[in-house]
């Protein structure tokens, strides 16, 4: 898949959700372009996925794309590889709801609210 293609299903995921808008405007950054910076994030968002990727996992296949495209355009610059602790804090930096609904198919507070349920359940020891 081009680089093109993968931006236009970032773009369409955006406009769905205004977290995630957010979170990608605050992903601009100096040292990356905006197409490096767009390819970046559209990697981080399939951390946000039921398989519950690694963000290592999504790291090395951001790695493969970049070199990919050096590979298919030879005489266009080649993009700057992020490091992992770049690529880490994009990831790291997600709406947490979002991430937590996705990954787990529930609210983080239903979640805590069964875990209290649970503990007020359970008699205290002596």
């Amino acid at each position: 898949m081009s680089q093109n293609a993968y931006a236009c299903v970032f773009e369409s995921r955006l406009m769905e959700n205004s977290e995630l808008r957010n979170w990608f405007t605050r992903q601009r950054s100096r040292t990356f372009t905006y197409q490096e910076t767009v390819l970046q994030c559209v990697v981080a968002l399939a951390y946000v996925d039921r398989r519950r990727p690694t963000v290592r996992e999504l790291w090395h296949e951001l790695l493969v794309l970049i070199d990919e495209d050096a590979r298919m355009m030879p005489e266009r610059s080649p993009m700057r590889r992020p490091s992992y602790s770049t690529f880490r804090n994009r990831i790291a930096d997600l709406p947490r709801e979002a991430v937590w609904m996705t990954r787990n198919g529930r609210r983080p507070t239903s979640f805590a609210a069964s875990a209290m349920r649970f503990q007020s359940a359970v008699p205290e020891a002596i």
